[in-house]
């Protein structure tokens, strides 16, 4: 929560299997397809416009992130670690989603399984550089064009006021804990989370992984037409990081609306956190650089439009 950001959710997830018409990699979220326009009408578009979740997945990622980790592992760094990400929706017990996210030094790495996708975060030069290795484009967004983004969704006024929107750009969430399981719940009338954590290892993981859920729930609002403000995520992400806390388990729920189709939402995540890099994760990184170097840089609505066309063919192909 996605890992780790928004809803469930963050930037990178896998391919979708019937019957969410998803599109590809980590733009999955948003099912109703991908923004091909500039940056000003991105924004604008994001809040005009109704949260679809019956098509809009995109809550499904910031949130989540996490699962397993075997093998001998070699300690490299204590500000080095892992995390292991596995979404479900409803009660399927096959995740819809799996991603693997390597903190290591200043940058993140955030590999999708299925099909390969790659974020890239440089904490350094304040970047994400998106990656689709099939079609070997890449575009890079910097953390201030997040920063003005979210800026932008709560200062613009709505084209058609909806309650649950007006409430995801400035949420009021009530934080409490269920005595009965200790799960840090933090509801509303409109969503409601309940959080497993347990205390991080060291105070620099829960601070480095809530920067990281904090930036893909805003990335995952950016480019994905019709998915949810990220601001509900983001104070999720600071409760937890105020207690030094980082997420095993994450259940989100949204209940039945209109606009939903009447269905509640219920999305949920497993979460793992090791400690340590293991040599393969090592072998990860490495080919995910290399992988990089191979792509064309190319503008935010080049790729964009891109991907969309790309899930649009595969949408028809699986008819």
């Amino acid at each position: 929560m996605a890992t780790a950001a928004n809803g469930l959710g963050g930037s990178g997830a896998g391919r979708a299997a019937a019957p969410l018409p998803l599109a590809r990699g980590w733009r999955k979220k948003a099912a109703i397809g991908l923004y091909a326009v500039p940056l000003a009408r991105l924004t604008f578009r994001a809040v005009s416009e109704p949260l679809r979740c019956a098509k809009g997945w995109s809550m499904l990622r910031s949130i989540l992130v996490t699962s397993l980790v075997c093998g001998c592992a070699t300690l490299v760094s204590a500000d080095e670690f892992r995390v292991d990400s596995r979404v479900f929706i409803a009660k399927q017990t096959e995740p819809h989603s799996t991603n693997s996210t390597f903190f290591r030094g200043d940058h993140i790495y955030d590999l999708l399984d299925k099909p390969r996708q790659i974020t890239v975060y440089d904490t350094v030069r304040g970047r994400i550089v998106l990656a689709d290795p099939e079609r070997q484009q890449k575009v890079e967004i910097s953390f201030g064009m997040l920063k003005a983004f979210s800026n932008e969704l709560r200062a613009r006024p709505l084209k058609r006021p909806d309650a649950f929107i007006q409430f995801a750009l400035r949420p009021e969430l009530v934080p409490s804990t269920d005595r009965e399981t200790g799960e840090r719940v933090f509801s509303s009338s409109h969503l409601t989370y309940r959080v497993a954590a347990a205390a991080a290892e060291r105070e620099s993981v829960a601070a480095r992984y809530r920067d990281f859920c904090d930036w893909s729930a805003q990335l995952n609002a950016m480019v994905n037409r019709g998915s949810m403000p990220p601001f509900p995520r983001l104070a999720v992400n600071e409760a937890l990081a105020s207690e030094r806390l980082v997420p095993e388990r994450i259940a989100f729920h949204v209940p039945p609306r209109q606009w939903i189709g009447g269905k509640a939402v219920h999305l949920r995540s497993e979460h793992d956190f090791q400690y340590r890099l293991l040599d393969g994760d090592l072998r990860r990184i490495e080919q995910a650089g290399e992988t990089l170097a191979k792509c064309q840089s190319v503008g935010l609505a080049e790729f964009l439009k891109a991907s969309t066309d790309a899930a649009r063919l595969e949408k028809q192909a699986a008819r």
